[in-house]
């Protein structure tokens, strides 16, 4: 495994202490992997305060035929969090590309834009999607999806023209959250689970 540089690992300080340490480790999903893979299953323990112990399922999925983020995804994730609550912005981002390499800590403009660009493209595919028994009585008493939710709505990419003093063009980028994710993000209680009773998240392989 790679040695994390100092803007990963401040990245992902400033992430675990905005939304806690479990909540943290599944928005770090797919961090430094490289294998390509269309569905992830996180079981995610809970302990509450006489001991109860409870285990959740969280999926991720990609929409299509599109792979989970991967690699450094979820540190371009981390940075368009950490530069909403910089700004103070609910749901909604705007700003140009040599802003967010500064956040990045990059200094290629191609590879900022393949890094920035990719993550976007992939997030916006994802669910997040939780499993569990279903309740109503209409449904087949079976294990099932009970609810899905996507981090990312939107996004686009707006490029100004070159000027004579510029060696590339300007690009701004305006990307769209679910409110209702980044909300229950910051009260902990995504998939109505009290993320402050988390134990421990953990990604499931297949067979086991």
């Amino acid at each position: 495994m790679a040695r994390k540089t100092r803007v990963e690992r401040r990245l992902i300080a400033h992430l675990k202490e905005q939304f806690g340490e479990h909540l943290g480790a599944l928005l770090l999903s797919g961090y430094e992997t490289e294998r390509w893979t269309l569905r992830r299953e996180l079981v995610i323990s809970t302990t509450d305060r006489v001991g109860n112990r409870e285990e959740h399922s969280v999926m991720l999925l990609a929409v299509g035929a599109h792979a989970l983020p991967l690699g450094q995804d979820p540190i371009v994730l981390a940075a368009h969090l950490r530069m909403l609550a910089e700004r103070g912005a609910y749901g909604c981002l705007s700003y140009d590309l040599l802003e967010m390499m500064g956040v990045l800590g990059l200094v290629d403009p191609v590879q900022g834009l393949k890094a920035v660009e990719g993550a976007l493209h992939r997030y916006f595919r994802l669910s997040y999607a939780a499993e569990g028994k279903r309740r109503h009585p209409l449904a087949p008493q079976a294990e099932g999806v009970t609810a899905e939710r996507r981090i990312l709505t939107a996004y686009d990419f707006e490029h100004e023209a070159v000027r004579s003093h510029d060696p590339y063009p300007v690009m701004h980028t305006v990307v769209e959250f679910s409110q209702r994710f980044l909300e229950q993000l910051r009260l902990r209680s995504l998939f109505g689970i009290d993320w402050n009773l988390v134990t421990s998240v953990v990604e499931k392989h297949p067979g086991s």
